[in-house]
């Protein structure tokens, strides 16, 4: 039985052993744990070698024990003086077989003592190969972690090439951009460069000269101009997010003419960006503004005085214009000064018009940002283009008509 346990004693640590080996390059923690199995290794075989020398000893006893009964079988009997007194020899026999049996039982518990450290020693080797199957598994729980990091950064990388393919279309696109407001600050100082042309012009007209007069005044019904519609769509160029503009026309007859109401709401499609609201009173000699809110902002304003956008006595290259204060604060003023180009065709998306008013406007106010527009007012439809320089944003927009209800 000893042996027996010894023999699976060594099994089990050269087992570990050579588990430790393949795995010590690359865990220092279960290095370690092989470095004990090892030393318990080296006293398992201390203890074995003790215990040859013991058996080897037992042996001798054995032998010794076994020689001495012969010699006290063939001992003469009554060797002794008396009938109470022993024989000596045979005294002698006996006290060294107590002996040899006291030394036998001392290996014995020796041996059992090594039984023991045997025993405590394959426990512990099996606590190791327990630690030793744990730390394999929390390897490999590292490996598929290592795994899934490895499968985000791919993931990671593709999401930023698609994000690079982003950038470089916004780049693409705002080059775009910047040739359209290169063209529309183009065509900005063309129509510029024309109300000078048609001032001097005027000026000649007005001098009488080459032996000229004044020619006679074109009459020009302005409410032809004021919009029919109720409901007016504008697709805007250059207006960043803000890419439609959305206006709600409401009349109200009254005993003087009408008083009209635009809402207008730029939106990108998806969401609303500003909403503006525009209050107008018409009378017999002319369109004129009564207020201006911004609803999203909540400022709103009450003129103190109409201002007149269209009128009556309009002529082209004529000027007209305005400067009103609000109600609610006199510190709050705008200026606008009205110039009628001329009367000319125009395309939009909605379709194309004839004999149209185009009109150059510009707004000084500390209610608003300082604008300067041209715009293209059709009859039945009020308004179907215009170009707006917002000089407070630095910025170009150009408006067109897309639908018209």
């Amino acid at each position: 039985m000893r042996k027996q346990l010894i023999l699976i004693t060594t099994i089990s640590l050269f087992s570990a052993h050579a588990i430790a080996d393949d795995d010590e390059k690359t865990n220092w923690s279960r290095y370690s744990i092989f470095s004990k199995i090892t030393e318990a290794k080296a006293a398992i075989e201390t203890n074995a070698s003790e215990i040859d020398d013991l058996d080897s000893r037992v042996q001798t006893n054995t032998n010794g024990i076994q020689s001495l009964q012969t010699q006290i079988d063939n001992l003469p009997s009554g060797g002794g003086t008396g009938t109470n007194t022993p024989d000596p020899q045979t005294q002698v026999n006996t006290t060294a077989i107590g002996e040899l049996d006291t030394r036998v039982q001392s290996n014995t518990n020796g041996l059992g003592a090594l039984t023991t450290q045997v025993q405590s020693n394959t426990t512990a080797i099996g606590n190791n190969s327990t630690l030793i199957q744990g730390n394999t598994t929390a390897r490999a729980a590292l490996a598929s972690q290592i795994q899934a990091n490895s499968d985000s950064i791919v993931g990671l990388t593709t999401d930023l090439q698609t994000l690079q393919g982003t950038v470089t279309g916004q780049g693409t696109q705002i080059g775009t951009v910047e040739t359209d407001l290169n063209n529309l600050s183009t065509q900005v100082q063309t129509n510029a460069n024309g109300i000078s042309a048609n001032s001097a012009r005027l000026d000649t007209l007005e001098a009488a000269g080459s032996g000229g007069g004044t020619p006679t005044p074109t009459f020009i019904d302005f409410n032809l101009y004021i919009p029919t519609v109720a409901t007016k769509d504008f697709q805007i160029i250059n207006g960043g997010s803000c890419t439609i503009s959305q206006q709600q026309i409401a009349r109200t007859d009254t005993a003087t003419g009408a008083d009209i109401n635009i809402t207008e709401t730029l939106t990108s499609g998806t969401r609303d960006c500003t909403v503006y609201s525009y209050d107008y009173v018409l009378t017999a000699d002319a369109l004129s503004q009564t207020s201006y809110a911004n609803i999203t902002l909540g400022q709103s304003y009450v003129f103190d005085q109409a201002g007149e956008i269209l009128t009556s006595t309009m002529q082209p290259g004529s000027s007209f214009g305005f400067a009103a204060i609000a109600t609610s604060n006199l510190t709050l003023a705008i200026i606008q000064k009205n110039t009628l180009l001329g009367i000319e065709s125009v395309s939009v998306p909605f379709g194309n018009y004839d004999n149209c008013l185009k009109m150059h406007t510009q707004i000084t106010s500390v209610m608003m940002n300082d604008i300067e527009q041209v715009s293209w007012i059709c009859q039945g439809v009020g308004e179907v283009k215009k170009i707006v320089m917002d000089k407070g944003i630095n910025q170009t927009r150009t408006y067109r008509l897309t639908n018209a209800l």
